[in-house]
């Protein structure tokens, strides 16, 4: 059966485009990395943790059992006596490996439901839930955290088509706040996004700069405001990165994670949208050549410095 082509161009999915093209038609669960699912974790209990049951489950990975094999049939020899021994010994080895068997079976099912994941939930370990409700309550303390997420649209999904291109395009916000000015009436949007991250202390702009472009976030930056911009109509956005720490320090027996905050200015977000233009372009000759991955579409070279 040949493979439907996607129907909306996202930040997701620009990021299969960039790798491998044709994985795009590939829409398996993607087996998330630990850091992957910390961040993830640690966005749905800040923002939505009334939906975490539906997205996230605590259970560690089972291991998968070890095959069993059944024992042989002795065979039948002249000496009576010993094959009567050998019958014995094979009846108590059956028995054992029917008990094993049963075992083996039940294992291999928890196991086997548990890699199929038919509701495609996110899998962690009480131990990461534990770390990133630490992290997600850091978050809620801040009184500036309080102030962009608070009043904010959680999870804003935004569907449109492209002026320029003429696809769908689609686009989840972590959180949108829509600010109007009391006498002009002007708009401004300001767009937060969660992010995780090592120990901040080793951290100065060249290397937030580079841990920016090397995960691809200036690239969701710049498709963020394009959709705010099309979708709403703003043209004043504010990008937000708000990291928070995966270390942490211990008071009075509570975990603390810093928590910091990055602001791509408008040539960064302007420098970016070029980058995702180029994406565009890329995304628009494999809707309409297919998805190749020997594909001559232009590429799009994610590789930009952010940061002074």
């Amino acid at each position: 059966m040949k493979p439907k082509k996607p129907v909306n161009f996202s930040y997701s999915r620009l990021k299969k485009l960039q790798k491998r093209p044709l994985s795009v038609l590939d829409e398996t669960p993607p087996d998330y990395s630990d850091a992957a699912k910390l961040g993830i974790l640690t966005g749905v209990l800040t923002l939505e943790p009334h939906n975490f049951g539906k997205r996230v489950e605590i259970n560690e990975k089972p291991k998968k059992p070890t095959k069993i094999k059944e024992p042989s049939k002795p065979r039948e020899i002249k000496d009576q006596e010993k094959h009567k021994l050998n019958m014995q010994a094979y009846e108590e080895k059956l028995k054992e490996y029917k008990k094993d068997k049963k075992n083996y079976d039940l294992q291999l099912e928890i196991y086997n439901n548990y890699i199929e994941n038919p509701e495609k939930k996110i899998r962690v370990s009480q131990a990461m839930y534990d770390q990133a409700l630490a992290m997600s309550e850091s978050i809620k303390s801040k009184p500036n955290a309080q102030y962009l997420l608070d009043d904010a649209e959680k999870e804003k999904t935004l569907i449109y088509t492209c002026k320029e291109y003429g696809f769908q395009c689609k686009a989840i916000l972590d959180a949108l706040t829509i600010l109007e000015h009391p006498e002009t009436q002007e708009q401004k949007a300001i767009i937060v996004d969660i992010k995780t991250t090592t120990s901040w202390s080793i951290r100065n702009n060249y290397a937030i700069g580079r841990h920016i472009t090397d995960n691809g976030y200036h690239l969701q930056a710049a498709m963020y405001c394009d959709a705010v911009q099309q979708t709403l109509g703003i043209d004043n956005i504010e990008y937000i990165i708000l990291y928070c720490e995966t270390d942490h320090i211990l008071i009075d027996n509570t975990y603390h994670h810093g928590v910091h905050y990055v602001t791509l200015s408008n040539e960064d977000i302007e420098k970016s949208t070029v980058l995702l233009n180029q994406g565009k372009e890329q995304w628009k000759h494999c809707l309409e050549h297919g998805f190749s991955d020997y594909s001559d579409a232009p590429k799009t070279d994610i590789k930009l410095y952010i940061g002074d």
